[in-house]
């Protein structure tokens, strides 16, 4: 066989690179799995339960008291370093505290009952002071709507992912003067409480709620993605909070800390506070100049800015109060301030990304097999990446939806009290492929540490497979939830025997194709220019993908140098170097992965060569592992896992807390939509090719350029559901 060398001694150093999402071709999804109503019963049995509480301690004159969350000093002190105040505070119920004849849950939600106490969770209570600027959403929170005799009330909260019903008694800490001592409301009005409890009670303690981030928070009480930004660049948080408040999410930020907890500067600034966002404005000024000025709320009631845009200030002309219609002078701690002021004073803003009609499902995991002890082990040249805590889930979408998928870990204040092995979160890999009828097209990706790792993306009609890799910090807890919130329903279903590396690789290799940020590197140098690779990074690894579209058969070998927290991937095992060899007509895919949340890089040298091989030798060169690039979705194997697609939809975003179990019906599967209909293009002009286009746009788009080209109209249109 004939044989042609060349060395390529460049080294080309690696970074991470950001890539676009893309999107791919859909194909109609499987039909939608019922359950029955026994089922939905029993499934919401637990979630309801409180009604059966008070309807038996009602007819029999008793009061509720939660054992799971009981009212005395255990629940103020988890930690063992509560103020010493803390001692003296006892706990009484609502009656004992409130005048029972007008005693409510609800008198009218205002952002103005909610009162700060001895708690330092002002990032929970401003976040829901923004939640009350929308009553129906603080509302829909609290299950229980009516006061009652029993003390037995219910709220809705997302628990690391997943929707929960939390009960809860009426007992609330009061100090010595027989006043809550935490949270207070103005009126005689428990959901600010109930709220307050419901929230310490999912965490173990009302001592573990103090201090955090409020886009946590909202979060927690919304099920609604959250995002950050922290800068001191005015332009870049301008943007931020200007395009955030315009698509109507929920603002929130935080000020700097100092050494003095919730220090107030002369300015009326409170240190290490979190605040509420109401608005931003860009207001024109008597000369013509112009200002960008945001509208904040202390969630204490009190304590405003006294700079420029305070509710004195004389920036205030009555040009300017034209402007902004919502401007009022009030003792309330609401206050305007320029966004030149905020960067000063204010660390980050938070966002959560609240769409009010979105639907939202979830599914738990669990990972059980234990993590490689040799993933630190030096030195490391023969030994591969490996990671068992892997899920592969089949996500099917019926109409085109905008989406937000993500993978929520517990929240780390739930393992505060672990001594000796602490609970950090661990580091998630989430890709997201479309089925094709040529394999997985990569439409969306991320790897991040972080409590709720999210992809956002837009998603056509079609079947799509979702993966979730786990680099598991601690082997004591390896569960997760797996969320999607969605404009339009869809539906999960785990796969049971996924080929997980065959996915990635075919994801991975539509990714490289797609990327405008792949290094790519042809070998006409050898005489084929049309063998080519490429090379990026991104998601925690770096990848190598051959496309030989030439005539003979590629060998390459590289060399990584300078190699840092970087492990090669099966079916390679040595992580210094590798070799491929491409017959013509193949790919072939190499992936690194970094094994740590630092940073990675490394630097390469290759050497590479062309032969003529043999029908025969082709053939066995193509039992490689590193040449199966494409994936084919088996849809019998689903694995039927609780999936949770209701205790949201209908009791929580309907505002109904009622369980309606209607009768099951026989439907027929409902018909696609207009622009969901696959349509296939017939060519019957010679020499001419069409190209099944699954995408009406894309295929009208077509249609006119070939008929503009042929003035003629030798084509027709099939369409096809």
């Amino acid at each position: 066989m004939g044989c042609v060398n060349c060395n390529d001694n460049r080294e080309e150093l690696v970074l991470q690179m950001d890539l676009s999402n893309k999107r791919g071709v859909s194909r109609p999804p499987r039909k939608k799995k019922t359950v029955t109503q026994a089922e939905i019963a029993q499934k919401y049995a637990k979630q309801f339960r409180h009604v059966e509480i008070i309807k038996n301690l009602t007819a029999s004159g008793e009061k509720f008291t939660d054992d799971e969350f009981p009212p005395d000093h255990t629940i103020l002190n988890k930690m063992g370093k509560s103020p010493a105040s803390w001692k003296n505070y006892t706990f009484r119920r609502a009656t004992e505290f409130m005048d029972p004849k007008s005693i409510s849950v609800f008198q009218g939600i205002d952002p103005n009952d909610i009162r700060q106490g001895a708690l330092g969770d002002c990032y929970f209570l401003c976040c829901l002071s923004v939640l009350a600027e929308r009553p129906l959403l603080v509302e829909r929170l609290l299950i229980t709507e009516e006061f009652n005799h029993a003390g037995c009330y219910a709220v809705w909260l997302n628990d690391s992912g997943k929707w929960r019903s939390f009960i809860l008694d009426d007992f609330i800490p009061c100090s010595p003067s027989g006043l809550p001592a935490f949270t207070k409301s103005n009126g005689n009005e428990l959901w600010v409480l109930l709220l307050e409890k419901a929230y310490a009670k999912m965490f173990g303690g009302y001592d573990i709620i103090e201090g955090g981030l409020p886009q946590f928070a909202l979060r927690d009480l919304t099920g609604a993605p959250y995002d950050c930004l922290e800068s001191s660049d005015a332009d870049q948080i301008w943007n931020y909070i200007d395009e955030s408040n315009r698509k109507n999410y929920l603002l929130t930020c935080y000020t700097k800390s100092t050494n003095i907890r919730e220090e107030q500067n002369p300015l009326g600034i409170v240190a290490g506070h979190a605040y509420s966002i109401l608005d931003a404005r860009e207001v024109t000024l008597s000369d013509g100049s112009r200002e960008r000025i945001i509208e904040i709320r202390n969630p204490w009631g009190k304590f405003e800015w006294k700079g420029d845009w305070s509710d004195d200030s004389d920036k205030w002309t009555e040009d300017v109060i034209k402007q902004v219609e919502t401007f009022k002078k009030a003792d309330d701690g609401t206050f305007w301030m320029s966004v030149n002021d905020f960067v000063k004073f204010y660390e980050g803003v938070g966002i959560c990304k609240l769409h009010e009609d979105y639907f939202y499902t979830s599914a738990s995991f669990e990972h059980e097999k234990p993590m490689p002890t040799n993933l630190n082990v030096q030195p490391d040249d023969d030994i591969p990446y490996e990671n068992p805590s892997r899920t592969v889930v089949r996500l099917n979408i019926e109409r085109k939806t905008h989406i937000f998928l993500s993978t929520s870990q517990d929240d780390d204040r739930k393992f505060i009290m672990r001594p000796g092995e602490p609970y950090t979160y661990s580091s998630v890999r989430m890709m997201v492929g479309k089925i094709t009828s040529g394999g997985l097209r990569y439409v969306a990706g991320t790897s991040n540490c972080d409590r709720d790792v999210v992809i956002e993306s837009v998603l056509t009609r079609g079947v799509y497979i979702v993966t979730v890799e786990v680099m598991w910090s601690q082997e004591y807890n390896k569960k997760f939830h797996l969320s999607a919130y969605s404009q339009h329903p869809v539906f999960f279903e785990r796969i049971g025997n996924a080929n997980f590396c065959q996915i990635e690789r075919n994801i991975l290799k539509s990714f490289a194709i797609h990327s405008p940020n792949a290094r790519c590197k042809d070998y006409a140098n050898i005489q084929e220019p049309n063998i080519k690779r490429l090379m990026g990074s991104e998601l925690g690894l770096v990848y190598f993908y051959y496309q030989n579209k030439g005539r003979s058969t590629l060998k390459e070998t590289v060399t990584m140098g300078e190699r840092n927290n970087l492990r090669i991937c099966a079916p390679f095992t040595n992580n210094k170097s590798f070799e491929v060899v491409v017959p013509p007509g193949s790919d072939a895919i190499v992936i690194y992965k970094s094994i740590t949340l630092g940073e990675y890089s490394f630097s390469i040298r290759s050497n590479f060569s062309r032969f003529n091989l043999s029908r025969e030798e082709v053939e066995e060169v193509r039992r490689n592992q590193y040449l199966d690039t494409v994936y084919i979705d088996d849809p019998y194997d689903a694995i039927q896992d609780r999936v949770d697609t209701d205790c949201y939809n209908q009791f929580i975003k309907n505002d109904r807390d009622n369980i309606e179990i209607e009768e099951e019906k026989k439907s027929e599967p409902p018909e696609p939509e207009s622009d969901d209909i696959p349509i296939q293009l017939h060519m019957i002009v010679s020499n001419v090719k069409g190209e099944l286009m699954e995408e009406k746009a894309e295929f009208i788009e077509n249609v006119e350029k070939v008929l503009s080209v042929l003035g003629t109209k030798d084509a027709f249109l099939v369409g096809q559901s």
